[in-house]
């Protein structure tokens, strides 16, 4: 009987070795494998947050033979339970004592992994007919961003003072999306003609910002994983430039991007090859009548961290003189 008992222990402390074993195993493997903190980890928490709801963009066929693109928030049953029109700078005008109040819708961005999508809307009055002849600028404009997550549900909505500059070729108002989904950054101009960037997370809390005193220009983009902002822009000393904002760290740089032979741009997402994360592609181009003829003109490309982003491109691309 002893024997017996004796031979059951032995068995089982044979099978608790093995499993625990197997345990160990398995977690150095997940240790060791390398994971995305930001497709992995922020997906996951956002996908236990909503529970498998997902965001869909359909064309629907009127009756009139027009296609209309709806925008429908979908339950892990498949069952939708919120549509928005795909609205693009949806404007109303109307008539009250002498003045005409403008109101404009735009659906912003959607992300990428189709968990949010942005929209902004602005209001203003003007004392002349903006649909009719073209009449002064320089007015206020309230604009509010809102953020809806996969539910449908206003994840943060937040009320912004603009400022007309007078001007429609000087961008004085500008918003985007990280293609995750969990960064949102808002580009406006006051009326002291200082122009603001504010990055804001999914739950509207304000992660960096940055100030200013010329206008902006081409394109703006935040990163995949909305670490990294950036900006075409001028300075004083450099002319042509880049700005770039670290979000973590609240850093912004400053980078000359045109020479009297070269011109230089950035990326951050509006490439299918995208840098990785935590990095900025810089590009560099000679030109004149010697790189006419050369495919490209003679592009260079790098990626850089934030640190490593130099005070002008020349001296990335073909040293400093």
């Amino acid at each position: 009987m002893f024997k017996k008992v004796l031979i059951v222990l032995m068995v089982g402390c044979l099978l608790l070795g093995m499993a625990t074993r197997a345990e160990a195993e398995n977690a150095v493997e997940e240790s060791e494998t390398p994971k995305d903190t930001v497709t992995d980890t922020l997906t996951q928490s956002r996908n236990k947050s909503e529970n498998g709801y997902r965001i869909e963009v359909v064309k629907e066929k009127l009756r009139g033979g027009e296609n209309e693109e709806e925008i429908r928030f979908v339950s892990p049953e498949g069952n939708v339970v919120k549509t928005i029109e795909s609205y693009n700078y949806k404007t109303s005008v109307s008539e009250a004592n002498g003045q005409w109040n403008t109101e404009i819708d735009h659906v912003e961005a959607i992300s990428g992994n189709k968990n949010a999508v942005l929209i902004w809307k602005c209001q203003y009055s003007t004392g002349y007919d903006p649909q009719g002849k073209e009449g002064p600028h320089g007015d206020k404009r309230q604009y509010t961003v809102e953020l809806l997550n996969a539910r449908g549900e206003t994840a943060f909505k937040k009320d912004f003072e603009v400022y007309h500059p007078g001007s429609l070729a000087i961008p004085f108002w500008e918003t985007g999306l990280s293609k995750d989904g969990s960064t949102v950054f808002v580009f406006y101009g006051d009326e002291s003609d200082t122009f603001h960037i504010e990055i804001y997370d999914r739950n509207g809390v304000k992660l960096a910002e940055a100030e200013h005193a010329n206008d902006f220009y081409g394109n703006m983009e935040i990163s995949p994983d909305g670490k990294i902002f950036g900006a075409n822009t001028y300075k004083e000393g450099l002319g042509k430039c880049m700005l770039f904002l670290d979000v973590d760290s609240g850093r912004t740089k400053f980078v000359k991007s045109s020479g009297e032979d070269w011109r230089g741009y950035f990326v951050l997402s509006s490439t299918p090859v995208l840098p990785r994360s935590g990095m900025v592609r810089l590009g560099w181009q000679p030109f004149g009548e010697k790189y006419d003829k050369i495919p490209g003109g003679g592009v260079k490309t790098r990626d850089v961290s934030f640190d490593e982003i130099p005070s002008t491109l020349s001296n990335l691309f073909r040293g400093k003189k």
